[in-house]
């Protein structure tokens, strides 16, 4: 069991750390959204832009980095063996 949880962690790892760096590089995320006008038919299409900070990518890529190290730890022993002390 701790082999497809440590395949799963692995996973998870590499995709916060794409997510981190992504975001480290390009902190701008742009939407659109349709809001309609107070009292009338008409809808307008508006742009929106979101601004992850810094801060907030760099702790998705330690938590990406912490999810690598997590999922090696798992896949170092298994069911049968003690974990190291």
């Amino acid at each position: 069991m701790h082999r497809v949880e440590a395949i799963w962690t692995n996973i998870l790892g590499i995709l916060l750390i794409v997510l981190g760096l992504t975001l480290f590089v390009s902190p701008y995320i742009s939407y659109s959204t349709r809001e309609q006008i107070a009292h009338t038919p008409v809808t307008v299409k508006r742009e929106k832009t979101f601004v992850v900070p810094r801060p907030v990518a760099v702790t998705i890529l330690v938590a990406g980095v912490a999810a690598l190290v997590l999922a090696s730890r798992k896949r170092g022993y298994d069911d049968t063996t003690t974990p190291p002390s």
